[in-house]
């Protein structure tokens, strides 16, 4: 097996294509978009890759990040290559380069597999954290009957009419000019959130590059003295054809949490995407934000895919 700081063009492609092959066996991608975006960032000592196979054919690869006495770790086998000890072999290296650095390894499985949850479980791990996908075919939305101002043109029905407090408008973002209010916004609202709250003005430049990336997906509430919430959406074609639209951050200001303008971003968001031809949208939630999970139940989303974080203690050496 190899260990790399960094990846070739070759073994990025090599990694992705194993990406693809794992999604059509298991219906769910092995990796979020964090550990895919991470195959080409700057290596550096908090990044490690972990590949068997060659270049030209990749059976398993994991990566391991490090950050702030915590390690986490992504990882996919080849379902053709499956049963024969090469999740094993990832796992056991996993523990011991996180050993060395870390106090606790995370491990995310996607799509909540019988073969991760079997190798997990007898490598000591313990189901740790779930993270809920939902889903909603927009044609079952009740679209508001009016909305504020800023918005675009997006649907209407018989439901809500919308209004922001006083002061306050709708804008789609601006790229170059508002990367710093949205990255403040967002440490704000996700101060406590053990990914979310970590983005950077880099991280957002990261994603404007992407193709999926659209500025006026990027809902904007702006108040008096500067932004107070947003809404990043997120199209991405399904098939090739159809978009599918993800309700991908939302962000409020604790200043004005309560005010209702968290709910009024997301029918913002929803409304544009469903204007943009999404048929179906969806939002990552966690179960244990029992709230949150209820509301978006009670508006007709439904389960998609499970995902859960497997958990296990390590002991750094003396």
């Amino acid at each position: 097996m190899a260990q790399v700081e960094s990846l070739s063009d070759d073994q990025v492609r090599g990694i992705k294509s194993l990406a693809s092959r794992c999604q059509q066996h298991d219906g769910a991608e092995p990796f979020n978009e964090e550990t895919l975006l991470s195959l080409t960032k700057i290596p550096g000592p908090h990044l490690v890759h972990f590949l068997i196979g060659s270049s030209d054919h990749t059976i398993g690869y994991a990566q391991l990040t490090l950050t702030d006495g915590e390690a986490n770790a992504e990882m996919a086998v080849d379902p053709r290559y499956r049963r024969q000890g090469h999740g094993r072999r990832l796992m056991e290296d996993l523990v011991s380069s996180a050993t060395n650095n870390a106090t606790v390894l995370r491990l995310w499985s996607h799509g909540d597999g019988e073969s991760a949850r079997r190798v997990a479980e007898s490598e000591g791990f313990r189901r740790s954290r779930v993270l809920f996908e939902l889903g909603i075919d927009s044609q079952r939305i009740h679209w508001p009957r009016t909305w504020p101002e800023g918005a675009g043109d997006w649907p209407t029905g018989n439901g809500p009419r919308l209004s922001l407090p006083d002061g306050m408008r709708l804008r789609a973002f601006e790229p170059g000019n508002d990367e710093s209010e949205l990255v403040r916004v967002n440490a704000a609202a996700f101060a406590a959130h053990p990914e979310q709250g970590q983005w950077t003005f880099e991280d957002v430049i990261t994603r404007e590059q992407e193709e999926w990336f659209d500025s006026e997906g990027v809902i904007l509430a702006e108040g008096p003295d500067g932004v107070v919430g947003f809404h990043f959406t997120k199209m991405i074609p399904e098939d090739g054809e159809t978009p599918v639209g993800e309700i991908y951050v939302l962000g409020i200001d604790p200043e004005v949490q309560g005010s209702g303008l968290g709910r009024i971003l997301t029918w913002a968001g929803m409304g544009h995407m469903a204007a943009r031809g999404a048929k179906t949208i969806t939002l990552f939630v966690d179960e244990s934000n029992e709230p949150a999970v209820r509301l978006y139940r009670s508006q007709g989303f439904e389960t998609v895919r499970t995902d859960v974080q497997y958990s296990r203690p390590l002991s750094l050496p003396a």
